[in-house]
């Protein structure tokens, strides 16, 4: 990467951006925002031209978390932790809208499944509005009183302040594996990466040395590569999942403390994270170069994406704004 410029989409609020998401086959941006009132918007722009094609403000509630889901012209958008909202993308009209019964804080699709993390990590068909398959024995927001680290299957360093110590439960989070049936658990209290069939109920492959407790993860577009965002230890982990194998581990680990959010470019070449105090940072996923880095946000990145060309790469913060960086590799 040679070349890179960064300019600001101008919203019509500066309210802090909670999530964005690109939907690859109409190149559109969706962008949830809540204010500090209790109010949220959500706005859907053109990538192409950066115009906004929709806008809907609600005077109450907040959005949780929100996706397109990948081949429906659909948005999905949950608010108020708990409500399932479905926009059609051709009308921008409301489809469909139901309630889960547990607290939601992130979502991740693949056709008519659709995992839940957050109190609970369950797999729902959004279709029939219908549970299909819930991880037992774990819940978010209750205390673990009792871990030994010499227990876990791991090599860490540098935790002596969380060692052994009780903590809340934060969300197991899930992502969908190149196989339908089977996703990726991690963040469970198990230190590790579960390559988990959910519909026979077991596990078909355990890549060590993950975090035991974490805030987020992402995949590449071809499901090989994972970055985990780990809490115990406090760092990020990068992993190729077809080997097993973690990598860059002098620059993914608990040394440098974790980051907020992170993608993959489409080219699954290159990895970009934002880190809590407004940094994105971008780096070879061969080398581990430093291909980009700039502090762009006064507060926490909570959320970044590139288009499906990868020319440009979208950073959204608490403090309101949403940078648009053009890349030319």
């Amino acid at each position: 990467m040679k070349k890179f410029s960064n300019a600001v989409l101008k919203l019509i609020e500066d309210w802090p951006i909670v999530k964005i998401d690109i939907d690859h086959k109409n190149d559109f941006l969706a962008i949830g925002q809540n204010s500090y009132t209790g109010a949220y918007r959500l706005s859907i722009w053109d990538c192409s031209k950066h115009v906004q094609i929709f806008s809907q403000i609600e005077k109450k509630g907040h959005i949780s978390t929100l996706s397109f889901i990948p081949g429906y012209d659909l948005l999905c958008v949950i608010t108020n932790g708990k409500d399932f909202n479905l926009l059609d993308l051709t009308a921008f009209e409301t489809l469909k809208s139901f309630t889960i019964e547990n607290k939601i804080r992130a979502i991740s699709f693949r056709k008519n499944i659709v995992i839940l993390m957050g109190t609970f990590l369950e797999i729902w068909d959004w279709t029939t509005e219908k549970k299909l398959w819930p991880l037992d024995k774990y819940q978010s927001g209750i205390i673990t009183e009792k871990w030994d680290y010499n227990d876990l299957n791991c090599s860490w360093e540098y935790i002596e302040k969380s060692k052994n110590q009780p903590y809340f439960n934060r969300p197991a989070w899930a992502l969908h594996s190149s196989n339908e049936n089977e996703i990726f658990l991690s963040g469970n209290n198990t230190a590790n990466i579960q390559r988990y069939n959910w519909r026979e109920n077991k596990t078909v492959k355990i890549i060590n040395d993950a975090p035991l407790q974490m805030t987020g993860c992402s995949n590449s577009k071809n499901m090989k590569y994972m970055c985990v965002a780990g809490v115990i230890p406090d760092g990020d982990f990068l992993f190729d999942v077809n080997s097993g194998e973690r990598m860059l581990t002098e620059l993914f680990n608990e040394r440098f403390g974790a980051s907020k959010i992170s993608c993959f470019h489409p080219n699954e070449k290159i990895i970009a994270r934002g880190f809590h105090y407004g940094h994105v940072l971008l780096n070879y996923l061969e080398t581990g170069e430093t291909v980009y880095k700039d502090r762009l946000h006064k507060g926490d990145v909570n959320s970044i994406c590139f288009t499906s060309n990868g020319q440009l790469l979208y950073s959204a913060g608490a403090d309101g704004r949403l940078n648009v960086i053009t890349l030319k590799i």
